[in-house]
């Protein structure tokens, strides 16, 4: 398990052992990399790369190696600054943690991180594109933590970021500006592994508004298995859509519980495109505000729903609660935990959800503050 560096300013021995002698090509450093290995990733004054080249790694770690780490920094390893490229990343290993790497795939058609092995992780990453078709990111078998992904998205098929067999948690997922007028921010794929979309901020800024944009897309005709929890949700035609139906197969419920929707024309629609059921699809605890046409549709369950009356937030660039009336201190009061010494009381002692704030430009290399609502 060594310690590797790259840095393509470096002027030693190009092999890897230390900054000064670090590999000056990335795809070699990458190359070079064994299991449980660490890799860091010296950030240059520009960004570095080629949107139509890929950045591609398929060593796997265990429990036995640890992961295998490839970190970016400015001047110290481990300082928390990103390394800043435009080339795609795609690795297929087991065990691989990105952390603090920054994609700017410019509008190419490749996926600006394609993440797909067991264990793997991004933390505390970024991701942009601006294709017009999404492609931003694509996780299978893996994670995402704390990560900013924003992307261009036009028709009914097209996602921000997809998560199959994945979590996503606590990160910011942005439909541009320049979107065309439909597409989704997250599609989960599921079936009979879980899904976990909890604490996100997943917003429309689309120029033309909401129009037929989804926040959360769960797709197959075997869906199932997912808890979606914690979200904000702003400016969509749907906050979470289930495309397909139920198939009625499942032990394990879907649930949908303590999230924000705000500005939508549907809160939670199960449009049941292939199966009628609405088996397993739970509604916990949700605010509405700002609907158009229904806060629930299709669902097997919907208890504890909050009726907003007025905006929750504060601004929409912290979405931040507030205390207004009909708004955030509605949320604040009846939604989150409940008193352990009191559990049949209706006032709750919390509401554990998060908002961000929204790096300055897509050059920024700092990431959302996450930021607590209570």
């Amino acid at each position: 398990m060594a310690t590797v560096y790259y840095y393509s300013q470096a002027t030693g021995s190009n092999d890897g052992t230390s900054e000064a002698n670090a590999f000056t090509a990335i795809q070699t450093a990458l190359n070079s990399l064994s299991a449980g290995d660490h890799l860091y990733c010296k950030k240059h004054s520009s960004r570095e790369g080629v949107k139509t080249t890929n950045l591609s790694m398929s060593t796997s770690s265990n429990t036995n190696n640890g992961n295998t780490i490839i970190e970016g920094y400015e001047t110290t390893p481990g300082d928390g600054v990103m390394y800043q490229t435009y080339s795609p990343i795609d690795f297929t290993g087991e065990g691989v943690e990105l952390r603090y790497i920054d994609v700017d795939a410019d509008g190419d058609s490749s996926t600006a991180c394609r993440l797909r092995g067991d264990g793997s992780i991004a933390y505390r990453c970024k991701f942009v594109n601006s294709y017009a078709f999404g492609n931003v990111g694509d996780f299978q078998d893996s994670s995402a933590t704390e990560c900013y992904f924003e992307g261009t998205v036009t028709s009914s098929g097209d996602r921000v970021v997809r998560a199959y067999r994945s979590h996503f948690i606590n990160c910011t997922v942005v439909i541009g500006s320049a979107s065309g007028s439909a597409g989704a921010a997250i599609e989960v794929s599921s079936a009979y592994r879980n899904n976990i979309v909890v604490g996100n901020l997943i917003i429309n800024q689309d120029s033309d508004g909401p129009e037929s944009h989804v926040g959360m897309r769960i797709t197959s005709d075997q869906a199932g298995n997912c808890l979606l929890a914690n979200n904000t949700v702003y400016n969509m035609d749907i906050g979470i859509e289930h495309v397909e139906g139920v198939r009625n197969t499942y032990s394990t419920p879907s649930i949908f519980y303590g999230n924000i929707f705000y500005s939508v024309a549907y809160g939670i629609k199960n449009s049941q495109g292939l199966h009628s059921n609405t088996f397993g699809l739970l509604s916990i605890g949700n605010a509405f505000g700002s609907v158009t046409t229904a806060e629930t549709s299709g669902l097997a369950m919907v208890v504890d729903s909050v009726t907003l009356t007025a905006s929750p937030f504060e601004d929409t660039t912290n979405f931040q609660l507030n205390d207004t009336s009909g708004g955030g201190a509605l949320i604040k009061g009846k939604l989150g935990r409940p008193d352990l010494l009191d559990i049949e009381s209706t006032t709750r002692t919390q509401f554990q959800s998060f908002g961000a704030v929204q790096p300055t430009s897509a050059s920024s290399s700092t990431l959302p503050t996450i930021v607590s609502f209570f």
